[in-house]
């Protein structure tokens, strides 16, 4: 391979427009361009930033065709107002700006098999992370609301597993009132939840881990969004044979889980199973829908329907739905 060749330079390159684009969002830069053309001192002033830096800044949100500069003064593009409304990529920045020093890690997490301490467990007890992560994850799970209420048949009890902001369920909550939703996750991410968002009486939090999750009584419906991704892939059988063993006989499940598709180049889902190693205490598997189906056939699951979101993220995200008839 021709290690000068332009595109690999770009890739091995990549990391530095990214940051320098999560710092332009973190200080401001964009959204003080949206409001008037201003100057680079204006610019550095508002944003508390070295005039230099602001306008090396400047150049490569130039080159990304985010600004342009008329020799006085910098102003947003089209492109950069368009980025300015985009809630997704405000959201991502802001939760990205702190996933790059696990990345950083990376090394002494290949080497070390996982023993050393993920970035996730370290980073959540921080407010401003966890409700960074939060937030983009809220408003990622938002643009699919309407479609997963449409093919989601959960009623009465449900349990929301690994739920985050709890976006969907916290929407069936508040909108059935014959509900009851438990929501179960890690006590930083129940904390920074409960601050953030608004939850009616009929929704429960418990902050405990899933596996040792031991509630009174059996669930008629479980929702469980991007956990088993994290999820080693010579325990999936477990994890799901936990999910079977929470819901009454009868009971369904929906997933909202990452798959591998036939003939699709896999490049972000990689980088994805790359990162829940250094997020996590083990590396996960992202598994191909075939693969997910068959481990689902074999914990007895029934009226397995897999369809992919209308709105995924950038690589293939699939809403699975599952009953168990004992």
């Amino acid at each position: 391979m021709n290690l000068s060749s332009r595109p690999l330079l770009d890739e091995l390159r990549a990391y530095k427009r990214s940051r320098a684009l999560a710092v332009a969002f973190k200080l401001g830069v964009l959204e003080l361009a949206r409001q008037r053309p201003a100057r680079i001192e204006e610019l550095a002033i508002e944003c508390n930033v070295d005039a230099e830096w602001a306008c090396s800044l400047l150049a490569i949100l130039g080159d990304l065709d985010l600004v342009r500069y008329d020799g006085e003064q910098y102003e947003l593009t089209p492109a950069g107002l368009l980025a300015c409304d985009d809630e997704v990529s405000i959201a991502f920045a802001a939760y990205h700006f702190y996933c790059y020093e696990a990345w950083v890690e990376l090394p002494e997490r290949v080497r070390s098999s996982g023993a050393a301490t993920g970035f996730h467990e370290r980073k959540i007890i921080d407010p401003a992370f966890a409700e960074a992560y939060l937030r983009a994850m809220d408003v990622i799970a938002k643009r699919n609301t309407a479609f997963l209420g449409d093919r989601c048949s959960l009623r009465r009890r449900i349990l929301d597993v690994g739920a985050g902001p709890s976006t969907f369920c916290r929407h069936l909550a508040t909108n059935d009132a014959g509900i009851t939703v438990t929501a179960l996750d890690l006590p930083p991410i129940v904390s920074a939840a409960q601050r953030m968002f608004a939850y009616p009486s009929n929704y429960i939090w418990v902050a405990s881990d899933y596996l040792s999750y031991c509630p009174d009584a059996r669930f008629d419906a479980i929702f469980c969004s991007h956990v088993l991704e994290y999820c080693p892939q010579k325990l999936l059988v477990n994890w799901i044979g936990k999910c079977r063993q929470l819901l009454q006989p009868g009971g369904v499940a929906a997933f909202v889980v990452f798959l591998k598709e036939e003939g699709k180049n896999h490049n972000e889902l990689n980088l994805f199973e790359l990162s829940t190693g250094v997020n996590g205490t083990q590396l996960g598997h992202v598994c191909t829908v075939e693969e997910f189906r068959l481990v689902l056939s074999e914990s007895g699951a029934t009226r397995i329907e897999c369809v992919p979101l209308p709105a995924g993220a950038s690589y293939s995200e699939y809403l699975v739905t599952v009953a168990w008839a004992s």
